[in-house]
């Protein structure tokens, strides 16, 4: 019973996270729409005054949130905004190397 409560809460936790991040980035949007001139820093420290959270790790993850939302509204093209999630270190790719023969 535990193990299943423990599996319920960490599904929960993505789908809210997902909409969390939803949040911001809409939130983001309309900051740079309504100044253009916004910079990735101005517009992260802008985003972070909107989810002035009271818990340290949930500030900690809306920050590295709002940083990912407005470098992907300012620079849609960054690499960043290309597979990366935006609470998690980005993911190394392993080449593996075959010792097959090829078929004649």
């Amino acid at each position: 019973m535990k193990f299943a409560v423990f599996v319920f809460s960490l599904c929960l936790a993505g789908c809210l996270g997902e909409q969390v991040l939803d949040l911001i980035k809409k939130e983001v949007h309309v900051l740079v729409q309504a100044d253009r001139d916004l910079t990735v820093d101005h517009c992260t420290t802008k985003c972070d005054a909107l989810f002035d959270l009271a818990d340290q790790h949930d500030e900690d993850r809306t920050d590295k949130m709002c940083h990912y939302a407005c470098q992907c509204e300012i620079h849609p093209t960054s690499q960043v905004c290309h597979g990366a999630h935006p609470t998690h270190a980005p993911h190394t790719t392993r080449h593996h190397h075959s010792t097959r023969q090829p078929h004649n």
